[in-house]
């Protein structure tokens, strides 16, 4: 469904194809009754309408298929079975409408069409309807005489018979003809005396109901029941106690013991040049350097170590304190 600010929903009648609002007020407007004609797939329906602000009042209505009940034996939606539905609504509404307009709704207007064979009718039943004359069906189609070269039937016979029937009845009751058995299709109707139904039997006053005594049955001999004895009921128990198991003891955490932290690396000591030769050469050899003599007695002379091992040391020691200077 389209939406926006500047669109409004139809009405419910108009969404469904029923009703032509527009046409209609312009017919409402007219201050006249309406006949509306309505066509369906098996019968056509003519109803005189006059506007009322509660709503429409219908002031008479036919039905094809009501033909069948004057003996009409042909199809009840062709051009014949609209004229004399119309006919007879109009016949019905005679004496209390003048004059009418018509509503087709919202069929097509074409020339000929069963609605204006329907129209034809009421013209001919003496209502005044404004229409013109060459949108009305030819006498020939009215009468069925397309239909009678076609099917070999004798509807045009009947058209004329039923028609003079509508025009004998009063307006609003229907005289019922049944066809009789063994006739041929299309002859005449033929009109059967009606028989008196027989009379309703008279009904008799209902005869009282006869209620018979309740039989009473002889009393049982008493039942000498026997003593229950009633065992003594068990004591009941205290319940025992849950027994709620122990909740674990929570162990303490264990000690985190840090990592032992990691030795410094000191930077080696420089080694102080030694220029005691002995005590040098007591470094060297593992041997305890004598302490100095005392100031009374001479100082005892060093072992002297062989040179070749000597200048081995003394190179190493050079060696070691260049490299000292170097760090």
């Amino acid at each position: 469904m389209a939406s926006g600010p500047r669109y409004s929903v139809k009405y419910r009648r108009r969404r469904e194809g029923k009703t032509n609002y527009r046409s209609r007020l312009a017919l409402v407007k007219s201050r006249k009754p309406r006949m509306v004609v309505r066509r369906t797939a098996t019968s056509i329906i003519v109803q005189f309408v006059a506007f009322a602000p509660e709503g429409d009042k219908v002031l008479g209505t036919a039905v094809s298929k009501e033909l069948k009940d004057l003996g009409w034996t042909h199809s009840t939606k062709s051009v014949p079975a609209a004229y004399l539905t119309g006919y007879l609504a109009s016949k019905r509404v005679v004496g209390k409408i003048p004059e009418a307009v018509l509503d087709i709704g919202l069929t097509s207007p074409r020339k000929g069409a069963r609605v204006f064979a329907a129209l034809k009718g009421a013209l001919d039943c003496g209502i005044k309807i404004p229409h013109g004359t060459e949108i009305l069906p030819s006498e020939d189609r009215i009468k069925g005489k397309h239909i009678e070269d076609h099917r070999k039937t004798a509807i045009m016979q009947d058209f004329a018979t039923m028609k003079l029937a509508i025009e004998k009845l009063k307006a609003g009751k229907i005289e019922k003809a049944p066809k009789a058995k063994g006739a041929a299709k299309g002859a005449p109707p033929v009109h059967r005396p009606a028989v008196a139904p027989p009379p309703k039997p008279v009904a008799q006053p209902p005869t009282p109901a006869v209620t018979p005594r309740p039989v009473v049955p002889p009393p049982k001999p008493a039942v000498t029941q026997k003593p229950v004895v009633q065992q003594p009921k068990p004591i009941a128990q205290p319940p025992k106690p849950a027994v709620t198991p122990p909740k674990p003891v929570a162990q303490p955490p264990k000690p985190v013991t840090p990592p032992p932290p990691k030795p410094v690396e000191k930077p080696a000591d420089k080694k102080q040049p030694v220029d005691d030769m002995d005590a040098l050469l007591a470094e060297l050899t593992g041997k305890k350097s004598t302490p100095p003599p005392k100031p009374a007695a001479p100082p005892p002379k060093p072992v002297e170590a062989p040179k070749s091992s000597l200048e081995e040391l003394l190179s190493k020691k050079k060696k070691e304190q260049d490299e000292n200077k170097e760090s």
